[in-house]
């Protein structure tokens, strides 16, 4: 469900700010005043299109959240001591450091904003072993122009999963980590990515057959790369590592081929007339319903609307 939030009054705009971002001082400029968030949730990602319809300076508190921004008009500028970083239209951008407060000015802007807490990137990353410290990201900009193309198409994806009326909840949560993984490979951060020694040590046949026993009790369930190496008590790195020495895969693939099956096993047992493809697809968290049907083909060799009427 959309949210739209709209004012021309300056102590409106004001008081949405603080509540939807954080607590800041804005003084405008110029007697024409619009103010406009268009926001959509999609799992534990907040998606919000915004316009500044003003030019004006602003002085905001730490957020306490990572807001990843994508300029589509006008200018922004955010000041961080002697940093200055000037946006424009096209740049992605990270706002701010969750814990760091920030001043600067826009200018007419429209952007859109992805904003989640840090928890979510452990969701899908975690730190070198036995460190307590959360994963953050190191810098405000993308380590490359490909980098930022790649996070504009995942927002876009992201985005129009927010438009798909009563979308299963295992979509939207899968989508919101998708976001987050792609932030990650976007920005530098401090995700442990390569296996340790002790990772290598645990990436043997046992990890593989305890994630597997895990992940087949009730493979439709909302799970992570983390939720399994859990269960298998190794890290992910030491999951991801035993499943692709053992079976050439990910773990992660793995659960789609097991959820392929679901959808499988449903449409062989299902009346035509009494279901459709897209709604079994959806009860097992897929949404796309081309890129779906490449993946089903390719596992059974035939279309699963075939599968339907067979």
């Amino acid at each position: 469900m959309t949210v739209v939030l709209e004012t021309r009054d300056p102590d409106v705009a004001d008081s949405i700010v603080r509540e939807q971002y954080t607590s800041v001082a804005m003084l405008s400029h110029g007697e024409r005043f619009v103010f406009r968030i268009e926001q959509a949730q999609v799992g534990a990602v907040r998606m919000d299109d915004t316009t500044f319809g003003l030019a004006l300076t602003y002085r905001a508190a730490p957020m306490g959240t990572l807001c990843i921004g994508m300029v589509r008009g006008g200018s922004a500028t955010y000041e961080f001591g002697p940093r200055i970083f000037r946006r424009g239209r096209g740049d992605v951008f990270l706002v701010a450091p969750a814990d760091e407060s920030f001043h600067g000015s826009v200018d007419h802007l429209h952007a859109e904003f992805a904003v989640f807490t840090p928890g979510l990137l452990a969701q899908v990353a975690a730190t070198a072993p036995g460190s307590r410290e959360p994963v953050r990201l190191l810098d405000l900009d993308p380590v490359s122009a490909q980098a930022a193309a790649r996070w504009r198409h995942a927002y876009g994806v992201t985005r129009a999963v927010s438009r798909v009326s009563d979308s299963p909840l295992l979509v939207t949560t899968h989508a919101a980590r998708f976001l987050a993984a792609v932030t990650l490979a976007t920005f530098p951060n401090t995700a442990l990515t390569d296996p340790t020694i002790e990772d290598r040590h645990d990436a043997h046949p046992e990890t593989v057959r305890r994630a597997i026993a895990f992940m087949e009790e009730a493979p439709a369930r909302d799970l992570t790369v983390v939720d399994i190496a859990e269960a298998a008590s190794v890290s992910v790195r030491a999951v991801q590592l035993a499943f692709r020495r053992h079976l050439g895969t990910t773990p992660m693939a793995y659960l789609r081929r097991l959820r392929l099956e679901g959808v499988r096993d449903e449409l062989l047992a299902a009346q035509p007339r009494d279901t459709t493809v897209t709604a079994v697809a959806a009860r097992w968290g897929f949404l796309n319903s081309s890129r779906f049907a490449t993946q089903y083909r390719e596992a059974f060799d035939q279309l699963p609307s075939d599968t339907l009427h067979s």
